[in-house]
């Protein structure tokens, strides 16, 4: 998530287009980074056998 808001915060108006294209991209990478390991920890959890 860290890396999602540092990317965020980093797009203002006065960047060049390929700066902004970088943080937006850090951005993405970030959120689907988030997605892909909080899946994991999902199915991980559910796999697990109960006590």
């Amino acid at each position: 998530m860290a890396l999602v808001a540092v990317s965020l915060l980093w797009i203002t108006q006065g960047m060049a287009s390929w700066a902004t294209a970088l943080c937006g991209v850090g951005a993405a990478v970030g959120v689907l980074g988030a997605l892909h390991f909080g899946w994991h920890y999902i199915r991980t959890r559910r796999e697990s056998p109960s006590r």
